[in-house]
């Protein structure tokens, strides 16, 4: 039953830290000139990825530690940037050039 009880709490224990560890880069991207949100555009950082709302706001989900996210939107130069990533949430916002 100890044996039983210490693995549970361990488990626990290790899931805990695993997402404690996790980063979140949220942001909005709009438009350089007028500053106008920009729906669906492409937010990623290597196989991770995701599209803007309706209000041109992202959340992307990532592990800490040095990222390169890049953005893109058809009509639009992409846009690339290296962040260093702590864990917790982390804000960027980008501006695209047409």
């Amino acid at each position: 039953m100890a044996k039983s009880l210490l693995v549970c709490f361990s488990l626990m224990a290790t899931s805990l830290l695993s997402w404690a560890q996790t980063g979140e880069l949220r942001g909005i991207v709009t438009t350089a000139t007028d500053r106008q949100p920009l729906i669906g555009v492409t937010v990623y950082a290597g196989k991770n990825g995701t599209k803007t709302d309706i209000n041109g706001q992202y959340k992307l989900a990532l592990p800490p530690g040095e990222q390169q996210i890049t953005v893109s939107y058809t009509g639009f130069k992409p846009q690339n940037r290296r962040i260093t990533l702590k864990a917790g949430t982390q804000t960027a916002d980008f501006q695209l050039v047409t």
